[in-house]
């Protein structure tokens, strides 16, 4: 088995509608989703938290990322630019 390999089912996903508020049949009111494999979704979650583990562990993370980190979001972001002296 190649170092690269995804089983194919892996890669499927079921595309399907959730109704969001309004009126039922105006189409503007749903939104999409794809289901897609648990066994995916979990490996991805264990691969991104080994990788931001290793990032965050050997200091290679600015301290400006605020990006997928824990405690952190766009807001804080924002707030930290708006505090920062120039």
């Amino acid at each position: 088995m190649p170092v690269a390999y995804v089983p194919p089912d892996w890669k499927m996903a079921v595309m399907t509608t959730v109704y969001k508020t309004g009126a039922s049949y105006d189409c503007c009111n749903y939104r999409p989703i794809s289901v897609t494999c648990v066994i995916s979704k979990l490996f991805e979650r264990v691969v991104a938290n080994k990788v931001r583990h290793h990032l965050i562990s050997n200091n290679m993370l600015h301290p400006a990322q605020h990006g997928f980190m824990n405690g952190r979001s766009t807001c804080t972001n924002l707030l930290e630019s708006a505090n920062c002296k120039v």
